[in-house]
């Protein structure tokens, strides 16, 4: 099979920008690509990059989980199909996690980055002229809802330093954050994309020298598997990359997130029409992946919580890697519709100590 190894900016970039941080990352990372086959193609000639991936069995699985236990959720969740097996939601406002909070007893991670960021025409993120006004707003407004536990803390965005924000920029946003809301008060949360974590290197060409703020709790990069079963995959690069580049920079009161992939396509393939993964390879790939999650997270007490993408889809996101964005092919489509990978997050999502549980 194919081995992709990939991370998925806001899927805003164009195929081509795409196409280029992909390759440098796969330099920089040292993936291991081999001669595979896809299950709907012919055999495809990789080359072998530098230094070969950890192979599985590698790792210390002698880290129980704790009473912390390991938060679930999906992204787009719908749920009341998945409330059930749920133990976080994300929500988009302080009215969505009070009535989320009311209906399914479940608490939130609340979205801030509006209150801080905005986008450049040129596309980089800066800081909001008014963002200590706009945050200190907002604040006030979520101290009760912290307090009777409907928001647990707050997400404070996704590929800030990747899209050209200044480091300093973010540690000042999360400084403000920590000062309303002390440690062990909120979660403040955040994704970056893999480029700056391990190369240094922005989309726009600026080098900085990356750190994980001190007043953030949970970390996570997003790295999506999307050319077919391979056995030991999950292991093989995102556990391989965590272990290198995000647990060491990781302070004893930060843990991470695993951003799984659970999406499918209908056409992922290349632009000559020949399919790399179809909607019953991706089931198979994103269910076997699942488990492999489900295995680390249990596994290992540095891990608070598992956050697949996604589960009612995405109609506006490319469902294949190869195939340029806005031509023919935008239809990811979510866990919903995947029936494989959906029963497999129903079962291993069950067996994750819920936090705090006894």
């Amino acid at each position: 099979f194919i081995i992709t190894f990939t991370a998925m900016p806001e899927r805003v970039l164009s195929h081509s920008a795409h196409v280029l941080l992909l390759a440098a990352t796969l330099i920089a990372v040292g993936v291991a690509m081999r001669t595979a086959s896809s299950l709907d193609g012919a055999a495809t000639d990789l080359s072998v990059i530098t230094e070969p991936p950890m192979a599985n069995g590698q790792f210390d699985n002698n880290r129980p989980v704790h009473d912390r236990g390991v938060y679930f959720g999906f992204f787009s969740a719908v749920l009341n199909e998945t409330a059930s097996y749920s133990s976080i939601y994300q929500a988009g406002s302080l009215a969505e996690a009070a009535q989320i909070f009311a209906q399914w007893g479940l608490p939130s991670i609340v979205s801030i980055r509006q209150f801080f960021f905005q986008r450049l025409a040129t596309k980089e993120m800066v800081l909001t002229p008014d963002w200590y006004g706009a945050w200190e707003s907002f604040a006030d407004e979520a101290v009760p809802f912290v307090k009777n536990g409907t928001v647990m803390g707050f997400n404070l965005g996704d590929e800030l330093i990747f899209n050209c924000l200044a480091p300093e920029n973010l540690t000042l946003a999360a400084d403000a954050v920590r000062a309303r809301f002390p440690r062990g008060e909120a979660i403040i949360w955040l994704n970056e994309d893999v480029l700056p974590i391990m190369t240094g290197y922005d989309r726009c060409g600026h080098h900085h020298d990356f750190g994980v703020p001190a007043s953030l709790d949970w970390f996570s990069t997003d790295m999506y598997h999307m050319d077919g079963p391979v056995t030991g995959w999950v292991d093989i690069y995102v556990r391989a990359f965590y272990e290198k580049h995000i647990f060491p920079v990781l302070s004893p009161d930060q843990r991470a997130v695993l951003i799984p992939g659970s999406f499918g396509s209908d056409v992922n393939h290349y632009p000559n029409g020949t399919y790399v993964c179809n909607r019953t390879c991706y089931d198979v790939m994103c269910a076997e992946d699942a488990v492999d999650y489900t295995t680390w997270a249990l596994s290992d007490t540095r891990v608070a919580a598992i956050m697949p993408w996604n589960y009612n889809g995405c109609p506006g996101c490319n469902g294949s890697w190869w195939t340029p964005p806005k031509v023919c092919c935008m239809d990811e489509l979510g866990t919903r519709v995947q029936p494989l990978t959906r029963s497999t997050w129903e079962r291993m999502a069950a067996s994750l100590p819920r936090p705090g549980a006894q």
